[in-house]
């Protein structure tokens, strides 16, 4: 599998309950960068505000990863948000690593046969790991497992966009693991109900309220330019 900046891929089959040092030797991977974790979607979004979003993900997000030095890890699939910074880091060519990590049973690879149940990876990953699983939400422990330990001695950060119940529990995942998520208001969904619950927690369901009550979150108006997204994600990522 080659991405479209011309590197190689490693992709690799792990069992759900692989350990994340497993995993990362494997890929060839150590805990040596700042590493940022893209969870969500984008789904339901006007036509107004997918395009600021994509704006903010391809001026915004994707540059300040790559300002940071960080290693990225998200969904894999080529869709919503993963779709958005896959095209983003392909056309800055980003260099860190970056890994998309999902279950195998609903991806397919470059040369495989896809299906009407299946995504594709975006090409721009570095490293794809497929979790044994058929569902989405399969990938989620060894996913963590490898967070955890790649942010080893490192700074690392949840970036949270749209979103629904299988984000939430992403979401909760990075809270278990002490990492701050910045919730990306103005991207629709579970990210606008966290922000507004940062605001005025008593009005929150009290899942929600819980969640908040737990970690650090801190939200980022999607309204400000994009270069204040990259400067702010850049500082938090160096911090």
């Amino acid at each position: 599998m080659t991405p479209t900046n011309a590197t190689t891929v490693e992709t690799i089959l792990v069992a759900q309950t692989t350990p994340g040092a497993e995993i990362a030797a494997r890929l060839g991977l150590k805990p040596q960068r700042p590493l940022a974790l893209v969870m969500g979607g984008a789904a339901d979004l006007s036509a107004e505000d997918g395009a600021r979003l994509a704006r903010q993900v391809h001026e915004g997000l994707g540059p300040a990863l790559q300002v940071a030095g960080a290693a990225v890890i998200d969904g894999g699939t080529d869709a919503g948000i993963m779709g958005m910074l896959n095209a983003a880091l392909g056309r800055i060519g980003f260099s860190g690593p970056y890994i998309g990590v999902a279950p195998a049973g609903v991806t397919y690879l470059p040369g495989e046969l896809p299906n009407e149940d299946t995504y594709p990876f975006g090409l721009n990953h570095t490293h794809i790991v497929q979790v044994e699983g058929q569902e989405f939400g399969d990938e989620r422990e060894p996913m963590f497992s490898l967070a955890a330990y790649l942010a080893s001695g490192q700074r690392s950060l949840g970036i949270l966009v749209n979103g629904g119940k299988g984000t939430q529990k992403e979401a909760l995942e990075n809270v278990r693991q002490g990492r701050e998520v910045v919730v990306l208001r103005g991207s629709g969904r579970l990210a606008d109900e966290i922000a507004a619950a940062l605001d005025a927690p008593q009005q929150a369901r009290p899942d929600i309220r819980q969640l908040i009550t737990l970690g650090r979150f801190t939200p980022f108006d999607l309204r400000n330019p994009p270069n204040f997204l990259l400067d702010y994600l850049a500082r938090k990522l160096a911090a």
